[in-house]
């Protein structure tokens, strides 16, 4: 082989620098439409240890309290929008958030006490929901005024009880019964 036909053979460092950003380039958009596929299909992933299991599914059952339920936070609530510029909801299918999940606590007509012991729904104090002053990097935790509320009609209080610093209706109140879809975890 002449030194002509070697150097024709081997790609210079700018190719090489071309295809791994062609490929990469591939992989992004590969893994952005199976994310997209599975967000518009039901399927959420979930990157916290708020709930159990890690992968949840659309489901039909009906909402009642214990029910999972996947919803997008509703970025005008001042709570809401206080924890998302200190970055702790990230972007996704929401638009500007990923959607939460958590368990129904209560419906319209409940009698919902909150107190920082924690959560109380018709008289039984919810586990692990003592609510907490600080996040973790000890900034104030923005919150609703402890008090006892009584559920309106068309609202839900979601809760996680899978870890006591789950962010849920116990800092930002109640959600739109509307807003939310029953999930069901897959794995």
């Amino acid at each position: 082989m002449t030194d002509t036909a070697a150097t024709l053979a081997k790609p210079s460092r700018q190719q090489l620098l071309r295809q791994t950003l062609r490929e990469a380039a591939l992989w992004v958009a590969l893994a952005g439409a199976l994310y997209g596929a599975a967000a518009v299909s039901g399927v959420r992933v979930v990157t916290t240890n708020s709930v159990p299991g890690v992968v949840y599914v659309r489901s039909f059952e009906p909402l009642a309290r214990g029910t999972f339920v996947s919803f997008c936070p509703d970025l005008a609530n001042p709570v809401l929008a206080a924890i998302k510029q200190r970055g702790h909801i990230e972007p996704g299918t929401c638009g500007p958030s990923m959607p939460f999940i958590k368990q129904v606590a209560a419906l319209p007509g409940d009698h919902v006490e909150l107190s920082a012991k924690g959560l109380s729904v018709n008289g039984d104090l919810l586990p692990k929901t003592a609510v907490l002053d600080t996040d973790r990097q000890g900034n104030p935790l923005p919150r609703i005024p402890f008090g006892a509320y009584v559920v309106a009609p068309g609202q839900a209080w979601v809760i996680a009880t899978n870890h006591p610093r789950s962010f849920d209706s116990r800092y930002y109140g109640p959600v739109q019964l509307r807003s939310l879809s029953p999930v069901r975890q897959l794995f």
